[in-house]
């Protein structure tokens, strides 16, 4: 199938009163790099549907694009592609459709190309993401400051990571395995990679025998990806750990100490609180700590200061409202723990050089 007949059926599965027939007719087209979907009854598929169009920006999409599908002549192959782009980064609430049991896919971006999407989720996942650059170029933006990755370049997700990549602007493509894992604590301690951004973790594998050594594990794992064998998926995992033992080995010797069990407490108790006008002598208190003692611990081990962590989950909040409420920016203010409008979209700005409203037209109109 080609990108204009691609475009089409999507287009009219966003905008026929049918959806739900078009949907269970040509499903295994719908996401081609989605590893192994994840339903298979109907009451699934109407369920799938429904929360695809659910998506925040789907009716804006269909009414844009209106216009174009049902004009005289035909799509061209570039609004295919831009359609495309625009129908696939609006899917973003998608853990309905993953199968989190340990699996892998390869994309490609190639700028011009339908591929070329930005991937934008800021809610909760249901599972981890590790990521392996093998070409090209990516860019994260991990709210504190961006990531630029190239071949070897390895990034773990975490289910809370604010998820906003792409190819970068300067690279022609970005060619990138990605696999999802559902959370397991036999690798907790193989999860424990060096902090760039808000649940974002990096390490760098230049040395080309280790990309040499780990880009099969990545293959193979894609290889029976659509395997729901209990066997093949116990394969995928062990795989999977494998992949994660190879990249422990890429931890600086200095960052592989164990986190303080009081700086996790800490962290743990913003995470729960950040939303509240919390102290730094309260969290020291809850994480039994003196408050000398924490902001040297805390910073020492995640790079932040215990503000800045907790203003990072705010922001991450507040993205998460304005891209999928309609609820005013008073209300998404005091939903992130600020009193005062104006002082969070100052915040807002500091962190994204725009506004609240202009971030919340901007998404809309991608």
């Amino acid at each position: 199938m080609n990108a204009i007949q691609a475009a089409k059926q999507y287009y009219n599965f966003i905008s026929t009163p049918y959806m739900d027939e078009v949907f269970s007719t040509h499903s295994p087209d719908l996401f081609p790099d989605m590893p192994s979907l994840s339903w298979q009854k109907p009451d699934e598929i109407q369920e799938a549907v429904r929360r695809i169009l659910d998506q925040p920006r789907i009716p804006e999409l269909s009414k844009r694009w209106r216009p174009v599908f049902e004009k005289e002549h035909d799509i061209s192959q570039e609004e295919a592609n831009q359609f495309l782009q625009q129908f696939i980064s609006s899917m973003e609430g998608i853990d309905f459709i993953v199968d989190y049991r340990c699996n892998c896919s390869y994309t490609l971006s190639e700028k011009g190309q339908w591929s070329d999407y930005r991937v934008y989720r800021p809610g909760r996942k249901s599972g981890w993401g590790l990521q392996l650059t093998v070409s090209g170029k990516g860019v994260y933006n991990g709210l504190r400051s961006s990531l630029e990755v190239g071949p070897g370049d390895l990034v773990l997700l975490s289910p809370d990571a604010f998820y906003d990549y792409h190819r970068h602007p300067d690279a022609d493509s970005w060619g990138c395995y990605w696999l999802v894992f559902l959370p397991d604590t036999r690798f907790n301690e193989l999860l424990d990679w060096p902090d760039v951004g808000s649940g974002i973790h990096h390490l760098s594998a230049k040395d080309s025998a280790f990309i040499d050594t780990i880009t099969p594990l990545f293959e193979h794992i894609r290889e029976i990806s659509q395997d729901s064998d209990p066997w093949a998926i116990r394969l995928r995992y062990n795989l999977l750990e494998q992949a994660l033992i190879q990249c422990k080995r890429l931890v600086p010797e200095f960052k592989r100490s164990v986190i303080d069990h009081r700086v996790l407490k800490a962290i743990e108790y913003i995470e729960k609180h950040f939303r509240k006008n919390i102290t730094v002598k309260e969290i020291a208190e809850e994480a039994c700590i003196s408050v000398s003692s924490l902001i040297r611990l805390f910073k020492q081990h995640t790079g932040l200061t215990v503000i800045e962590l907790r203003n990072e989950k705010r922001m991450a909040l507040a993205c998460e409202k304005l891209t999928h409420t309609r609820i005013s920016i008073a209300e998404i203010a005091e939903l992130a723990g600020y009193s005062d409008q104006l002082y969070f979209s100052r915040c807002f700005h500091r962190h994204f050089r725009m506004s609240p409203s202009a971030f919340r037209k901007q998404y809309l109109n991608q």
